[in-house]
């Protein structure tokens, strides 16, 4: 990892980020307003006593005209002091009480020069955003912070390496990296990746993906000691200064509540229902939590033994951050921004869509990071694409105006700015050209690094597999972990079952799909019915079985086969076909982690032929619902697989050279498939065209063209047509006219706008 300073043309030495509102008044201090209090009255003392008294020399000359002036004054100042008696009437005593509280907190905080409300009205682009790249980390940043006094940032990884930089000088100053010479549970290293970090002036913690906090010295990073008690990894941490208290979130579903001066436990709070996926500290006892997949934010009061909760607005929520001690920001997958305040419980604002829309899949940018320099209008957020977004709060916290984009190269994972506002820290994670083979290498591999109960194992997998999809794993993990079996279909899916049912991570490769039949027993009657039969008591999720599918050019009958639609007849199954090398990672590593067995079906022509920037980073994709690739408003095309570039090239030519608009859908999850999202497509076009590899009848496409007919049918402007393979064998001299190529796919466009 290295810094990268941007530094504009004019080199200001004033950080624009460090800005002050000579409009602000500054308030006076409680001192200052006893010192006025005591004279003014030691004065009116003075005057009673002396009202019979001779006049000085100066008050006898005083003229008319300057003591209406004093009166007027006088008589003002009354008019207000009862207006301002007649206000606080009214309000009742909690009011009362919060009103006084918050002006003597902003009188602490002007005297500490750190009342910043409205610094986003003088900021200009910025000069002073501090890169953050793993290149001193051997995998990708997961969380940074900064040392309150500004002097340190840290930041921690995927290979459980933490790294302490000094920000004036820009260089590493302390590493503490995980040596695997060192025994395997070594509590004063971490042994697993490094999920979260948080600091105060006594304490650096952080938490790792097996459960493990580790507290050390913030400057010296000395180990002080350890806490256990999450049973999954731990997600976010935050520590409050006034109590030395840590609060810990984790993928358990928990949030855990430690004493860092005894280093004990001291309770633990539930209430979510997914995994937690961040956390922050609002003010003493009072913290926010995200619920990710749940959707649901909670602020927790600590002392009263409560939780507000609050209703997200749609996605998972995978960042939060604090604006002040009544608003916080959040980011989500779904593209929205949203700004909270504590006492309601919808967003005060919430802008969708904040990074626009990815033009390869048509949805949303991920907002993966937000920051917010605190007690102020200032909000930064983060999207996948490598996009910093600078906003401003305005109306109250009603309302955020986008200032200006700064773009940056890769996926974005964190955004901090320093205390005084000098600095934005920027967490980004490694993207690199990878085909769909190394893409699923990098899948696997990363399960192997972060699951130690994960095995691969298959037909020749041990040197690479026929595709070299498991190439260097077994050198990695060993041959213990990465391992060959015989060339028996129905063993090795047996045997996955029973690693499954056993607690295993079991990921199994069958060589090729055409030879999957006779493990058809073993998934239908037993990987599928599992957890039904056992009334939920055991289950095989933990399996994931990989197949390369489809054709390839030269497969012919025996290795071309597109067998989708056999298993998508069996409930409790998932079935999923990627078609580009940036989903098949983020499908891969959905469905090993997914509660249910998954056939992960891998077009083998793609394995070279598609390249995309994937992320080095870990990251999911939803299982069960449809890409709109593209919009349209005459006819949908439906495909998954290498069917959908085809239908895309179409989609091309259809409006080139015709004028026909083509909304082109990838099914993504044969099974369950996402029937709204193509059912609300074909009530907009009016006309639908289903194309696949695989044989007429019987295929998966008879499945959708049904649904449409018995959901579509008063909006349908011609009949269904389906576009696929022959049902004859897969021929080899004949596969071009076997295929359903992009000219059998445009002739049924024409004919189905023309009916």
């Amino acid at each position: 990892m290295s810094f990268f300073i941007r530094k504009n043309v004019s080199k200001r030495k004033t950080p624009p980020v460090r800005v002050i509102n000579n409009n602000i008044k500054k308030k006076k201090t409680q001192n200052q307003a006893d010192d006025e209090i005591s004279s003014d009255s030691s004065e009116s003392d003075h005057d009673d006593q002396q009202q019979f008294s001779s006049e000085s020399e100066s008050e006898k000359f005083i003229t008319a005209g300057e003591k209406k002036v004093q009166l007027a004054k006088k008589y003002l100042s009354e008019i207000e002091e009862e207006e301002r008696r007649r206000l606080e009437d009214e309000c009742d005593d909690e009011q009362v009480n919060k009103n006084v509280l918050k002006r003597l907190k902003d009188d602490v905080l002007d005297q500490k020069g750190q009342l910043k409300t409205k610094l986003a009205d003088g900021l200009s682009f910025p000069t002073n955003i501090v890169e953050l790249r793993n290149r001193n980390h051997a995998k990708a940043i997961t969380c940074t912070v900064i040392s309150p006094d500004d002097k340190y940032v840290y930041s921690c990884s995927k290979d459980s390496s933490i790294i302490q930089w000094d920000l004036e000088t820009c260089k590493v100053h302390k590493c503490l990296s995980y040596n695997r010479k060192r025994p395997q549970h070594n509590p004063t290293h971490h042994n697993y990746p490094v999920l979260s970090l948080a600091v105060s002036h006594n304490f650096l913690v952080s938490g790792d993906n097996s459960g493990l906090i580790v507290v050390r010295n913030p400057i010296t990073l000395d180990y002080i000691g350890s806490l256990t008690g999450h049973k999954d990894g731990v997600t976010g941490l935050t520590i409050c200064n006034e109590s030395n208290q840590l609060f810990s979130c984790s993928k358990d579903k928990s949030v855990k509540v430690w004493n860092l001066v005894d280093m004990c436990y001291v309770e633990t709070l539930f209430g979510h229902q997914t995994e937690v996926t961040c956390i922050d500290m609002l003010q003493k006892d009072r913290i926010v939590t995200a619920g990710g997949m749940e959707n649901i934010v909670r602020v927790w009061k600590i002392q009263d033994e409560t939780q507000l909760i609050f209703n997200g607005t749609g996605g998972s929520i995978d960042t939060v951050q604090k604006i002040d001690s009544a608003h916080f920001v959040t980011g989500s997958d779904n593209g929205s921004v949203s700004v909270w305040g504590t006492l309601k419980k919808k967003p005060l604002c919430n802008v969708e869509n904040a990074h626009g829309i990815n033009i390869t899949n048509d949805q949303p940018n991920w907002v993966s990071a937000v920051g917010a320099l605190a007690n102020s209008d200032l909000i930064v957020s983060g999207s996948n694409n490598g996009t910093i977004k600078f906003w401003r709060c305005t109306n109250n916290f009603k309302s955020l105006l986008p200032l200006f984009n700064v773009p940056v190269k890769g996926f974005i994972n964190g955004l901090v700015f320093t205390n005084d506002g000098s600095h934005l820290i920027v967490a980004i994670g490694k993207t690199s050209k990878k085909n769909m083979y190394q893409a699923i290498n990098s899948a696997m591999d990363l399960v192997l690094s972060e699951d130690p109960n994960s095995v691969v194992f298959g037909e020749d997998v041990g040197f690479g597999g026929v595709f070299r999809c498991t190439s260097g794993l077994r050198e990695r993990y060993g041959e213990d972990r990465v391992f060959n079996t015989p060339l028996c279909e129905q063993g090795i899916v047996g045997f996955g079952i029973g690693l499954a049912v056993a607690g295993t991570t079991a990921i199994a490769e069958i060589q090729f799909a055409d030879y999957m039949y006779p493990a058809l027993d073993q998934l239908v009657n037993e990987a599928a019915k599992y957890r039904y039969r056992s009334g939920n008591l055991f289950d095989c999720g933990k399996l994931t079985v990989r197949t390369p599918c489809s054709a390839v050019g030269h497969g012919a009958l025996y290795h071309s086969q597109s067998p989708e639609s056999f298993y998508a007849h069996s409930p409790g199954l998932k079935i999923v076909m990627p078609r580009s090398a940036q989903t098949a990672k983020g499908l891969l590593l959905s469905c090993v982690r997914d509660p249910n067995p998954c056939i992960f079906f891998e077009p083998k022509i793609m394995y070279r032929l598609a390249v995309d920037d994937v992320p080095d980073d870990d990251y999911e994709l939803p299982l069960e619902k449809a890409d709109v690739l593209i919009e349209g408003r005459d006819i949908t095309l439906i495909g998954w697989g290498t069917q959908v570039h085809v239908l895309l090239e179409v989609a091309e030519i259809a409006h080139k050279d015709f004028g026909i608009s083509c909304e082109v859908i990838d099914l993504v999850t044969i099974l369950p498939w996402d029937k709204q999202t193509v059912v609300n497509s074909v009530k907009k076009t009016g006309r639908a065209i289903v194309s696949h590899e695989a044989p007429l009848t019987g295929g998966f496409g008879a499945e959708i063209s049904a649904s449409i007919q018995e959901d579509c049918f008063l909006h349908l402007e011609s009949p269904i047509r389906r576009v696929t393979g022959y049902d004859t064998p897969f021929p080899h001299v004949f596969e071009k006219f076997y295929l359903p190529n992009k000219w059998k796919c445009l002739q049924a466009i024409k004919e189905l706008v023309n009916y």
